[in-house]
């Protein structure tokens, strides 16, 4: 990340903060810690652990503040988004998760029942979620695994940790073996639980899976949300049943915790070489429902950056050439570029330079791999960052070389007789006066220009 931002702004000091453990405690302290360093801007490509779907976490109360106090905060919009594999109906569809407004109860399958009501201590009677939103009943949602590793999917639902009143949980069938997996959450406070499919497959495998709730007093209709593209634990799947979004139902969401904050200014990321936006980088919408003074929606990203850079070693493996790819690549590219604004206008704040870098972005310099009947700005936000563009906007505009005024012209002589003897010469005046101050003024102009021109190219640079 150091690299790209000293090869798009060198004069640009660098500082690094490390936020290990990756969790809201920790980004906090990195966060006070570089606030007291006196930066202007903060670049994070951190997926912090115990964030949560709907609730926003103390590392994005430290963003706000470290705003606040004038700061530009920029991060990685994450690695977790998931396009549908050909073959399949929902291929070119985001099938990275798949959410709805609020819970609508249906009767389980009686093979899930059983197996939600075997893994569970509480002996409440159960329903299951319908993935349909006109009373069509459908209680499962059909997944396609490839072949490989150990897949984990988690379910969130909308209900503030230690204020949780509904239990939830998840039952995944194998439709060929017949193989059931349940899980309920692992703490009653937390509206998170997590559920994994084995591995070791040969071929792709259609699993279906329930969300259940029990029907006990206090049980309510919240929002759900499962997401099946955890990047660090097993397989990315090939198909999602159900993958388009209707009224109350987004399918392809893959944003949340403190990326998904107001403050946070999050990237994507386009392909430096194909010029298309990577189909992992993370899409939207997102609403953050609790912690904060009232509830907050993003549609995605606020814009992109260039992913796939050359870097000076090799990330991830024996690869060459030594290339960086991810939304962590594309976001100090976007901070790197807010450098050069700042330097354009000191004075700018972070709103200011949000603006500039926003309002100049191209929508058309790159091609998305999505369907187009989805909003773009939920994948590129307001498309990817024009650098010349946006340094142009701020810049203060140069004021013009002075000139001097042209001499005015003498008036014509009266006429006087013809003389009989040859006229004394008079002194040079005129036309060739004026000769000597235009060509000074012209002079000037010009090195005018030439300073604008290479002001402009030093800006740029």
């Amino acid at each position: 990340m150091a690299q790209l931002i000293h090869g798009i702004a060198p004069g640009a000091q660098l500082l690094f903060a490390s936020s290990g453990p990756d969790t809201n405690a920790s980004m906090v302290k990195a966060i006070t810690e570089l606030r007291a360093a006196g930066v202007d801007i903060i670049v994070d490509d951190i997926g912090v652990e115990d964030d949560l779907r709907y609730q926003r976490g103390s590392a994005a109360d430290a963003i706000s503040d470290a705003v606040d106090a004038g700061i530009l905060y920029v991060s990685a919009a994450g690695n977790s988004g998931a396009i549908g594999a050909p073959g399949h109906p929902s291929a070119g569809y985001p099938i990275a998760s798949w959410e709805t407004s609020f819970y609508r109860p249906v009767p389980c399958p009686d093979d899930v029942a059983a197996a939600a009501l075997a893994a569970s201590p509480d002996r409440s009677p159960i329903d299951c979620l319908d993935y349909t939103d006109d009373g069509s009943g459908d209680a499962t949602l059909g997944l396609t695994l490839p072949k490989g590793d150990a897949t984990s999917f988690r379910l969130d639902w909308a209900e503030p940790a230690g204020e949780v009143t509904t239990s939830f949980g998840t039952v995944a069938r194998n439709t060929v073996t017949g193989e059931i997996r349940a899980t309920w959450a692992g703490d009653a406070q937390l509206p998170v639980t997590r559920n994994e499919l084995p591995g070791d497959r040969a071929e792709p495998q259609e699993w279906a899976i329930s969300v259940v709730r029990h029907r006990a007093p206090g049980a309510g209709l919240p929002a759900v949300d499962l997401f099946f593209n955890d990047t660090y634990v097993g397989e990315i799947p090939l198909a999602l049943e159900h993958y388009i979004s209707t009224r109350w139902n987004t399918v392809g969401s893959s944003m949340w915790g403190h990326q998904t904050a107001l403050d946070t200014l999050a990237v994507a990321a386009v392909d430096a070489e194909s010029l298309t936006l990577e189909t992992y980088s993370s899409a939207g919408p997102a609403n953050t429902l609790f912690g904060g003074e009232a509830p907050e929606s993003i549609d995605g990203p606020g814009l992109a950056g260039l992913d796939g850079l050359p870097i000076s070693f090799v990330v991830g493996g024996p690869v060459e050439p030594a290339k960086f790819f991810g939304t962590s690549a594309a976001a100090p590219t976007v901070a790197a570029v807010s450098a050069l604004v700042k330097q354009a206008a000191p004075g700018a704040d972070p709103a200011a330079l949000r603006a500039a870098l926003e309002s100049t972005a191209r929508a058309d310099a790159f091609h998305s791999p999505w369907p187009a009947e989805l909003p773009a700005r939920r994948f590129s936000g307001a498309g990817l960052v024009d650098a010349a563009a946006a340094v142009a906007l701020v810049a203060p505009t140069p004021l013009p070389t002075p000139t001097s005024p042209p001499s005015p012209a003498p008036a014509p002589p009266a006429p006087s007789p013809t003389p009989t003897t040859a006229p004394a010469r008079l002194p040079e005046s005129g036309s060739d006066v004026d000769a000597t101050v235009v060509g000074a003024g012209v002079l000037l102009l010009a090195l005018g220009v030439a300073a604008r021109i290479l002001r402009s190219r030093a800006q740029r640079g």
